[in-house]
C-alpha cells in the first residue's frame, strides 16, 4: 500500500562563495542485499553525504567561471544509513551522470557525458579522458566507489550524451543516448562510427569488460 518506510537528505552548504550549493540525484539502483546506489550531479560548494548523524563531506571542484558541476555517487544500507560517497569531475568541467547499474557483484556503472577534461577515478589516483566538446563516457567502479575502467566514445567536436544503461543475462552492457554528427562508438583501438546531421538515437552494446561487440 506504499507505507512510509524512511526517507533521507543529503544537506549541501548556503551562501558560500559561490552561493548555494545545488545537487540533483538523477538515478537509482539497488543491490540484492538492499543497499541503495544514487547518482547524479552537484555544484557550487560542499554537500554531506551522511544523512546521519556523522559528517562525510564531498567538495565539487570549484571554478569561479563557472562550469564546476561533479558526479556523486552514494550507497546508504537498507535502512538508509551512509555507506559510502564519491565524486568524479575536475575543475572547469560540467560532466553528468544520467544513469547507474548494478551488475550482481555490485559494481556499479554509470553512463553520462563530459567535456573538457575530466579525472574519473573518486580516490587519489588520476584517470583522465579529454573531450573535444561533450563526449559519452561509461564508466565501471566497484560497491565501494573504487575505480575499475572508464571508456570514452569520441565525438567529432559536437554533443553527444549516453542517457540510459543497462546490463543483458550475460553482463553485457547495453546504453542508448543521443548524438550530433559523428561519433566512434568502439571505445577501443579500433573504429566503429556512426554519422546524423541532426540529433539521432544511438543504442550500443560492449561486452563485460567494455569492448566494442
Amino acid at each position: 500500500m506504499g507505507n512510509f518506510i524512511w526517507a533521507r537528505q543529503m544537506k549541501g552548504n548556503s551562501g558560500g562563495s559561490l552561493g548555494n550549493t545545488e545537487a540533483v540525484g538523477y538515478s537509482i539502483a539497488v543491490d540484492a542485499s538492499g543497499n541503495v546506489f544514487t547518482a547524479g550531479i552537484f555544484n557550487g560548494g560542499t554537500v554531506d553525504f551522511d544523512p546521519g548523524a556523522a559528517v562525510y563531506n564531498l567538495t565539487t571542484s570549484l571554478n569561479p567561471a563557472g562550469g564546476d558541476d561533479d558526479i556523486f555517487v552514494s550507497k546508504l544500507n537498507a535502512n538508509g544509513n551512509f555507506v559510502a560517497a564519491g565524486k568524479i569531475g575536475s575543475a572547469g568541467s560540467g560532466e553528468i551522470t544520467n544513469s547507474i547499474v548494478l551488475d550482481p557483484a555490485g559494481n556499479v556503472y554509470l553512463a553520462g557525458s563530459f567535456p573538457n577534461t575530466v579525472d574519473f577515478d573518486p580516490g587519489s589516483a588520476v584517470t583522465e579522458l579529454t573531450a573535444l566538446r561533450a563526449d559519452n563516457f561509461i564508466c565501471k567502479l566497484d560497491g565501494n566507489f573504487n575505480f575499475i575502467w572508464v571508456k570514452h566514445l569520441k565525438g567529432n567536436n559536437e554533443f553527444a550524451s549516453t542517457c540510459a544503461i543497462t546490463l543483458d543475462a550475460g553482463g553485457n552492457i547495453i546504453t542508448t543516448g543521443l548524438f550530433y554528427s559523428t561519433v566512434d562508438f568502439d571505445p577501443g583501438p579500433a573504429t566503429n562510427t556512426l554519422d546524423c546531421n541532426a540529433g539521432h538515437i544511438f543504442i550500443l552494446k560492449l561486452n563485460p569488460s567494455g569492448d566494442f561487440l
